[in-house]
C-alpha cells in the first residue's frame, strides 16, 4: 500500500530485480541534485514512482546506494 495515496500495488509488492543497468543520461542541478536516467528493462517493467532502486557501482564497495525513482518508461525500458 502506498502510504501517501493508500491503492495497493500487488503486482510489484516485494518485487526484486537484479539487473546490470547502462546509464543513458546524468543531468546537474541546483544544490547538488541529479536526474540519472538507467537502462534496466526488468526494474522498469515494475517501477512505480516513489520506490527505490538500489545501486552498486563498484564491487569492492559491497554497500548499496538507495536512489528514489521518479519516473519509469516500460516500453523503452528505461527508469
Amino acid at each position: 500500500m502506498d502510504g501517501r495515496s493508500g491503492v495497493t500495488h500487488p503486482d510489484t509488492r516485494g518485487t526484486i530485480h537484479l539487473e546490470d543497468a547502462e546509464v543513458l543520461s546524468q543531468q546537474r542541478f541546483a544544490g547538488n541534485q541529479f536526474i540519472l536516467r538507467v537502462k534496466a528493462p526488468a526494474c522498469a517493467a515494475s517501477a512505480v514512482p516513489g520506490s527505490f532502486a538500489h545501486l552498486t557501482c563498484d564491487d569492492a564497495i559491497p554497500m548499496r546506494r538507495p536512489l528514489s525513482i521518479m519516473r519509469a518508461n516500460p516500453e523503452q525500458g528505461w527508469l
